[in-house]
Formats: structure tokens, C-alpha cells, sequence
């Protein structure tokens, strides 16, 4: 996939997958069984967002 770099680090006692990913020039969504979902990283995490929120979010981050 282009754009996606995944690597593993180890830590302390443990292994961790590191997955870094640059930012999309336009919106991509996620299809999970017929339903398109939209998602965003906030801070560690990551957040679904409703339709009003996703068509807010879109024309502030893209346009």
C-alpha cells in the first residue's frame, strides 16, 4: 500500500508493530459490510465519525 510504512520494534520486554502513514490528499473511507464508515486519529486513538461530522470534517481538512 502506498503511503503505509510498517516496521517492529522491540521494547523492554515486548515487541511492537509500528505503523507510520502519510496523510491522503482526499478522503478515504472503509467499507464494513456494505456500509461506508469514515474514521480519524485523534491522539492515540482512533474515532468513527457520524455523517454530519464526517461532511465537517471533510471540508475543513480538504478543501
Amino acid at each position: 500500500m502506498t503511503g503505509m510504512h510498517v516496521h517492529f520494534e522491540d521494547l523492554e520486554n515486548s515487541r511492537a508493530m509500528i505503523i507510520k502513514c502519510s496523510k491522503s490528499p482526499a478522503p478515504v473511507f472503509i467499507k464494513d459490510e456494505g456500509i461506508e464508515r469514515f474514521y480519524i486519529r485523534t491522539g492515540p486513538s482512533t474515532t468513527e465519525l457520524s455523517a454530519s461530522q464526517t461532511q465537517d470534517y471533510i471540508k475543513q481538512r480538504f478543501s
